[in-house]
């Protein structure tokens, strides 16, 4: 019992927003064409709003695209990742939102050793639980 609670106690959470909203804009519209733009609703809006959707843990900036593969590959479980804490280059997690090609990347802290997705159902990501 002792050592769970010691263990919970050093846990570090992130969690991605859970909801990100957009505007979608029409760069140019063809010859004999009009734009138009419709929410969920069927409401004219500019407006989007995109669910989280998926995360993604990378080895420095994601621009250098090093994306890491969880140590429990593809599998249905819970993924999870066991990290070199002495890595000098920072850990990002990355949110991915349904339906939109934007993604937010925060820079973990230095010294994490492992870390898990954390979700409340199969379909409910949270974010990220991780330890030193």
């Amino acid at each position: 019992m002792l050592l769970m609670a010691m263990a919970l106690g050093a846990s570090l959470q992130f969690d991605c927003p859970p909801q990100i909203e957009s505007q979608q804009q029409l760069l140019s519209t063809p010859s004999g064409w009009q734009g138009m733009s419709r929410d969920m609703s069927g409401q004219p809006s500019e407006r989007l709003s995109h669910r989280l959707d998926n995360l993604s843990l990378f080895d420095g900036d994601p621009a250098e695209q090093a994306q890491l593969k969880p140590d429990n590959g593809d599998s249905r479980e819970t993924h999870y990742w066991s990290l070199d804490k002495s890595n000098t280059r920072p850990f990002y997690l990355v949110c991915h939102y349904q339906d939109s090609a934007i993604r937010l990347q925060q820079a973990l802290p230095s010294g994490i050793s492992y870390c898990r997705v954390n979700q409340t159902s199969p379909h409910e990501l949270i974010g990220l639980i991780c330890r030193k």
